[in-house]
C-alpha cells in the first residue's frame, strides 16, 4: 500500500478524479465552488508532470532524454490547446453532459500545470548546460578519486536537507502559487476573458519562475562543498567543516540517487542521520549537478558489512540504489 501511494501518478490520478467530481457536482459547500477543485487540478497537474519525469530520468542516452522531454510537453501541449478549441463547438452541440464538462475541464487545467512543470524541468535541465565558446557542452558528473590512505572518494556540492524537507518546499511553492493564481482571478475577473490558456501562462511567467527562481535562490544558498569517502572498512562524509564517520558494521541503512534533479545521498548509521541533496545545489561550472554510480568494490564492502541491496526493479530504473542492514554480521566490530 505505502508503494501504490508513493507514486506520483497515483496521487495525479486521485486528485484530478476528485477535481472532476467536485466540478460536476459543485457539492462542497463554497459559494466561489471552483476554488477547492481548481486547486486540486494544479496539484494533480503537478504530480502528473513528476510522474512523467520519473519515466524520463530512466531514459538514456542524455540526448535521447531531452528529445522525448520536449517531445511530450510539446504532445500535452497540443493535445489541451485541442481541447480548448473544441470547447465552444462541443457546448453548442450539448454533447457532454454536466459530469462530463467537469472531467473535461480538469484534465484542462492539470495538463496546463503538467506542461508548465514539464517546461520548468527543461528550463532546469538546460542550464545544467554551460556554453564553451559557441559550443554547448554537457556537464561532466563528479568523478571517484583513489583515496589518499583507501579506497575512493568523490566530490561535490549539495544542501544539507531531508528529503521530506525538499518535497514540502516544492508542494508548499504549488499551493503559493496556486493560492496567488486564484486571488488574482477573484480580485481581476476580466482576466479570463483572454483565455485560459493565455491566463496560465501569463500566471506562470508573473508567478511561477519569480517563485522557481527565488527557492532555487534558496538551495543554493544552502549549498555545502562535500564529500564521501568509502575506505576499507568505514566510511566518511564531510559536509563543509562537519565531518561524520562510521564503520561499515554501524551503518544501518544507505541511500544513494543519481540521475535526476533529485540526486541525493542519505545515510542513518548508529541513530544518528545525515541527508544531502544534490540535484538542487550550486555545483561548480563544469560539474552536473548529480552523483556518480556506487563502485562495485563499495558494493560488495557493504554486502560483506550485513548490508543488503533491497532497491526494487524500479528504484534501480530510476537510479537509486538503497543498502539496509538485515542483520547485525557476528563479526561486527566497528
Amino acid at each position: 500500500m505505502r508503494r501504490i501511494f508513493g507514486k506520483p501518478v497515483v496521487w495525479a490520478a486521485l486528485l484530478i478524479a476528485a477535481a472532476s467530481v467536485l466540478f460536476a457536482t459543485g457539492s462542497f459547500g463554497l459559494s466561489d465552488d471552483w476554488i477547492v477543485p481548481f486547486l486540486l487540478t494544479l496539484l494533480g497537474g503537478w504530480f502528473a508532470g513528476n510522474a512523467i519525469l520519473d519515466g524520463l530520468n530512466r531514459v538514456e542516452p542524455f540526448r535521447i532524454r531531452i528529445m522525448l522531454h520536449v517531445g511530450a510537453t510539446a504532445a500535452i501541449a497540443l493535445t489541451i490547446w485541442a481541447m480548448f478549441l473544441w470547447t465552444k463547438p462541443l457546448a453548442q452541440t450539448g454533447i457532454l453532459p454536466d459530469s462530463g464538462w467537469g472531467v473535461f475541464f480538469a484534465l484542462q487545467m492539470a495538463g496546463l500545470v503538467t506542461v508548465a512543470w514539464l517546461a520548468l524541468a527543461l528550463l532546469h535541465t538546460v542550464t545544467a548546460l554551460v556554453k564553451v565558446g559557441s559550443k554547448p557542452v554537457e556537464r561532466r558528473l563528479p568523478e571517484w578519486e583513489a583515496a589518499e590512505s583507501d579506497g575512493a572518494i568523490v566530490r561535490f556540492s549539495a544542501a544539507p536537507m531531508r528529503f521530506g524537507a525538499l518535497t514540502g518546499v516544492i508542494v508548499g511553492t504549488v499551493i503559493v502559487a496556486s493560492l496567488l493564481g486564484a486571488g488574482l482571478m477573484l480580485a481581476f475577473p476580466a482576466v479570463m476573458n483572454v483565455g485560459p490558456m493565455v491566463v496560465i501562462i501569463a500566471f506562470a511567467l508573473v508567478i511561477g519562475l519569480p517563485l522557481y527562481a527565488i527557492i532555487s535562490a534558496m538551495f543554493r544558498a544552502r549549498s555545502r562543498r562535500c564529500s564521501i569517502l568509502f575506505g576499507d572498512r568505514r566510511l566518511r562524509l564531510e559536509v563543509g567543516d562537519d565531518v561524520f564517520e562510521c564503520g561499515y558494521a554501524q551503518l544501518d541503512e544507505l541511500l544513494w540517487r543519481r540521475g535526476s534533479e533529485y540526486a541525493r545521498i542519505e545515510l542513518s548509521a548508529r541513530g544518528e542521520q545525515r541527508s544531502l541533496i544534490v540535484g538542487v545545489a550550486k555545483q561548480p561550472p563544469e560539474v552536473a549537478p548529480n552523483l556518480p554510480e556506487l563502485p562495485r568494490r563499495t558494493k560488495r564492502l557493504l554486502e560483506a558489512a550485513g548490508l543488503e541491496d533491497v532497491s526494487s526493479a524500479r528504484e534501480v530504473r530510476s537510479g537509486l540504489t538503497r543498502y539496509r542492514r538485515q542483520a547485525v554480521p557476528a563479526s561486527a566490530t566497528g
